[in-house]
């Protein structure tokens, strides 16, 4: 069985987004800069656009459950810039709101948000991520 990743857009409306990521690794290959999502809709969760031109995306909140391994959420740009590490078996939601949120301060921003996933190792291995994101 190959990796599996499958993306859906919840729900969204003039000011936030919400994706969900569900991912099963085969334990031949990690995920490597998956794109999770594409502000410029490139087709990762719907293929209409979510965002104009120069519009950027905080991350106010993640939920997850993972088993068996580690994932890396990245802003894409020159220098990819770290949005969380999620830790191996972590379960439950992070908030950010209280701050702001986190923003995309990457060098020569593209705006999307890759997946990385490090340290699968039994068949079946997997999670969900689910991302709430303002539009600003």
């Amino acid at each position: 069985m190959a990796n599996s990743v499958t993306l859906r857009k919840l729900s969204e409306g003039p000011r936030h987004l919400v994706v969900k990521a569900d991912f099963i690794i085969d334990t031949t290959a990690e995920i490597t800069d998956s794109v999770f999502v594409d502000p410029r809709g490139s087709g990762t969760c719907d293929p209409v656009p979510i965002l104009q031109a120069g519009a950027t995306l905080t991350v106010e909140e993640i939920w997850a459950s993972l088993q068996g391994m580690s994932v890396l959420l990245e802003f894409d740009g020159t220098g990819d810039q770290p949005i969380y590490l999620l830790s191996d078996s972590c379960a439950g939601e992070i908030d950010f709101r209280s701050f702001g949120g986190i923003k995309d301060t990457s060098s020569t921003p593209t705006g999307k948000i890759l997946l990385t996933t490090a340290g699968a190792t039994a068949a079946l291995d997997g999670g969900t991520i689910i991302l709430k994101l303002r539009k600003s």
